[in-house]
Order: C-alpha cells, then sequence, then structure tokens
C-alpha cells in the first residue's frame, strides 16, 4: 500500500510517483576508503561508505553515487589513515513499491546542503611479478645455492591483479640482495625458488614484488680424482698391500669407497702398486665424476733371516770335517738356496 504521506505529496506519473514536496536526504560518511594502488588519488566509494540518517519515506529505497580524492601531495601514494575529501553526494537510485506490489521509480528525493564531508582512506600496494629471472646452472658443491641474473618487471598495468606496474611510474627491479634456491642440491635439473627480489625508484614503495616466474637450472657431476697412498711392508713373498685413499669429495657427503690393490712385485725393493675396481657408494656418490684405476708405490723391506746349523756328529778320522744342515727359515715356496763352508 501507499503510505498516507505518499497519498498526500506525490502525483503519479508513467510508472512511477513524483514527489511534489520533495524529501531532503541527509547522510553521514562512514567506514574506510580502500584501494589498491593505481597511480591516482580519485577514491572509490561504495554503499559501506555512508548511512541515509534521515528523509527516506518509508517504503523506499534510496542509494547514493560518492565521489572523492585522497588529499595531499602524496595522496596517490600507499599508506594508511590518509584524508579523503568526499566532495560530491549524489542520489543515485530512487524506488518505491506500488499497491500492486511492483516495484516503481519515485522522483523528487534531493540531498541536504551539506552533501560533502572528508573520510578516512587507505592505499594498498599493488602486487607486481618479476619474469625472465634466469639461474645458473653450476658443478655440484653439496649447497643448493643458485646465482641469479636476469629479470624484469613490465609496465602497462590496467587492472589490480595484472601483476603490473602502473606505466609512467619510477620503478625498477633489483636482484641484488635475491636468493635462488635449488629445490635439491644433488645433480640433476631442479627448479630454483626465488626470493628476497627487491625495488628501486621513487615510486617502488608503492608496489609489493611476488615470487618470480619459475626457474630452472641444471647441477652437473664435479670431478673426483680418487688418489691413494700406499704401506710398506717387509718381504712376505705376497704382492698384498695396504692403501688408504685421499678423500678428496665434499666435507660431509655420505660417500665409501672400495677397490683392489697389489704391488706390482712381490720382491724387496720400490715397487709400484696398482689399484683397479675403485667404486664410490653412499648417498652423494652419483654427484661425482671419477677414475676406477689409480698407481702409487711404496718399499717392501727385506725380510730378516737367521740362519741356523745343526752339525753331524762322526767318528774320528784326523780332521776337523764336518756335515751340517741349515735350518732354511726363508718363507715356503721361496726358490733359495745355501752355500757355505
Amino acid at each position: 500500500m501507499v503510505s498516507e504521506l505518499k497519498r498526500s505529496c506525490t502525483s503519479e506519473i508513467g510508472n512511477g510517483f513524483l514527489y511534489t514536496l520533495a524529501p531532503e536526504i541527509t547522510a553521514e560518511l562512514t567506514g574506510t576508503v580502500t584501494k589498491t594502488y593505481n597511480g591516482n588519488n580519485t577514491a572509490i566509494l561504495d554503499d559501506s561508505n555512508y548511512n541515509i540518517v534521515d528523509g527516506v519515506v518509508a517504503g523506499d529505497t534510496v542509494t547514493l553515487d560518492l565521489s572523492g580524492s585522497y588529499d595531499g601531495e602524496d595522496g596517490k601514494d600507499v599508506g594508511t589513515n590518509k584524508s579523503v575529501t568526499v566532495d560530491e553526494i549524489s542520489i543515485d537510485t530512487q524506488t518505491s513499491t506500488s499497491e500492486a506490489g511492483n516495484e516503481v521509480a519515485v522522483y523528487g528525493y534531493q540531498m541536504s546542503a551539506t552533501a560533502s564531508g572528508t573520510i578516512t582512506g587507505e592505499i594498498t600496494a599493488k602486487a607486481i611479478t618479476a619474469t625472465g629471472i634466469v639461474a645458473a646452472d653450476k658443478v655440484y658443491d653439496s649447497d643448493d645455492e643458485a646465482s641469479l641474473s636476469g629479470g624484469v618487471i613490465t609496465g602497462g598495468s590496467t587492472t589490480d591483479t595484472d601483476n603490473l606496474f602502473i606505466e609512467g611510474d619510477d620503478v625498477a627491479l633489483d636482484i641484488s640482495t635475491a636468493t635462488g634456491t635449488f629445490g635439491d642440491e644433488h645433480v640433476g635439473t631442479h627448479g630454483v625458488t626465488v626470493e628476497d627480489l627487491a625495488l628501486t625508484g621513487t615510486d617502488a614503495d608503492n608496489y609489493t614484488i611476488t615470487d618470480a616466474s619459475n626457474a630452472s637450472a641444471t647441477i652437473s657431476k664435479a670431478s673426483l680424482t680418487v688418489s691413494y697412498t700406499a704401506a710398506g711392508k717387509t718381504y712376505d713373498s705376497t704382492t698384498g698391500v695396504t692403501v688408504t685413499n685421499s678423500e678428496g669429495w665434499i666435507s660431509g657427503d655420505d660417500i665409501s669407497v672400495s677397490e683392489s690393490a697389489s704391488f706390482d712385485n712381490d720382491h724387496a725393493g720400490l715397487q709400484g702398486v696398482t689399484i683397479t675396481g675403485i667404486t664410490l657408494a653412499g648417498d652423494d656418490a652419483e654427484n661425482y665424476d671419477y677414475n676406477t684405476t689409480a698407481t702409487t708405490s711404496a718399499t717392501i723391506a727385506q725380510a730378516p733371516l737367521t740362519i741356523t746349523y745343526s752339525a753331524d756328529g762322526k767318528t774320528y778320522d784326523s780332521t776337523t770335517g764336518v756335515t751340517v744342515t741349515n735350518s732354511e727359515g726363508w718363507i715356503s715356496g721361496d726358490d733359495i738356496s745355501v752355500s757355505e763352508s
């Protein structure tokens, strides 16, 4: 039903009502005006930034249109508790419900003379993304750090979420403090996470730099020369030898080594030692290219030998001749003969 006020103060025109005694709307500003940095000081106001406190006839619905701007020389820049001047508040829509239950337009509402004011605002930083950052390949070093180069940010922004900066702004990418981290420190091609990118320029504080586009790089095997020292020994008629490897891999890597080693000659003297079948095992073994053979040398010292004898008795024959037998104290199998007098 149309209210008694409408019956006495309106005339029906077409599909709506015209107030003959125009109701005057009084509104108050409220809330905080918020926007993402877009390079200008225009405020974006909506229904949350006003309350209509007086003037709406029961049964009517009135919405307002507000326009304003952030104040000061830095009005366009990122910040909180900024002053926003609302310089125009106008009626946007005005509707009512007819006796038939239909929504119809009404006409004649007007704003009070104090249709302006100030409100608190904030501007949040715009997110932009760096592209083209390159991670350098490297030789395995047991570390997940990656070296970075290149990288750009792109202008021409048209929306809050396009990850581009506002054309004409003074802002540039700085990767001098950035860090790159391989997803795996072992040999292979891995993704690289880029962090701690920075921006420079007079407009840099109006932006946040997000993670860079995906980067990847290859860690190649490190070259490892497994060398050996051999322990000298006393002659024992064998070519067996004890060797110790150099452990030339990176400290802390999980690596063990197996090999076969022997003297080239089993005789006393400085002899060559040949190591074959060198094999690395352990969690980090696949990170190395390494030799499978090696050589070194060591001395086989002469074995001390005491030759003892037993003498045969005899019947007196007026001579000093005697038959003796040596003890053969040398290593069994050695080719040795003894003469004596």
